[in-house]
């Protein structure tokens, strides 16, 4: 099907979080703690497909990434300009995928679905530990 429409490149996103307001119905995390709606792991980690035939080689890697950073990553890939007249927070994915290199996201920042400036950051992941100030 992808070749069908001359796909040159393909990003497949999970969510694969259970969901905890419906308890045993909304599914099973494993060993992972927690669900959707949370900072732990079971309601953050997602698994992720990048698929670039001849130009990113098959492998796994466990480096720090976020669905926000798709836009920068397949914007330089196409040859695009990242607006400079607003902030952007995602980052570029390409020293991960094309060279297995580390991740140019040192630090990601957890915020309530609602922000409230009297709350501030629920948690933070610098490289493989994440801290919880809720």
């Amino acid at each position: 099907l992808i070749n069908r429409y001359r796909t040159e490149e393909c990003f497949l996103i999970g969510s694969r979080s259970p969901s905890l307001i419906q308890e045993v119905r909304g599914g099973n995390q494993g060993l992972l703690k927690c669900g959707k709606g949370t900072t732990y792991e079971g309601g953050m980690r997602e698994p992720a497909i990048a698929w670039m035939p001849g130009k990113i080689k098959p492998g796994r890697t466990m480096e720090l990434g976020a669905t926000i950073d798709l836009f920068v990553t397949i914007a330089k890939l196409g040859g695009g300009q990242i607006p400079a007249d607003r902030p952007i927070d995602g980052v570029d994915m390409s020293p991960i995928l094309f060279e297995g290199g580390k991740s140019n996201r040192v630090v990601y920042y957890h915020y309530p679905q609602s922000p409230d400036p009297s709350v501030g950051v629920y948690a933070t992941r610098f490289q493989q530990y994440k801290a919880h100030f809720y």
